[in-house]
């Protein structure tokens, strides 16, 4: 059985072929504005990344800074947590920072993106 190749070719329209000046400035104008399009698509798709990543970030520091201060608080006997209440903090901290980061890097670095 033969291969096939698994490059994947992007076209964004159906070009009619014609010997015609003004078409050919058409088909340029409509290529270069095409491109300029997809230019800005991935500039504001970066600022939007950029923007949940430290959002994400913030959440992860102030989440880890919340659990610090209660674990600190209830080991110096101002505050007194159950063996059950300290798992659940700690165990949602775990999954939060995890799955968290998680998300930003999928999101940062897609897997069916530059292949």
């Amino acid at each position: 059985m033969e291969q096939k190749d698994k490059t994947i070719e992007v076209i964004p329209y159906n070009k009619q072929k014609t010997n015609s000046k003004k078409n050919n400035i058409k088909d340029n104008d409509l290529d270069s504005k095409h491109h300029q399009a997809l230019i800005d698509r991935i500039e504001n798709t970066t600022i939007e990344r950029e923007k949940s990543a430290k959002w994400v970030r913030r959440v992860i520091a102030g989440w880890l800074g919340f659990t610090a201060s209660a674990v600190m608080l209830g080991g110096s006997g101002i505050f007194e947590f159950s063996d059950v209440v300290l798992s659940v903090l700690l165990g949602t901290t775990t999954a939060n920072v995890l799955g968290l980061g998680f998300i930003m890097l999928n999101d940062l670095f897609p897997k069916d993106c530059c292949n």
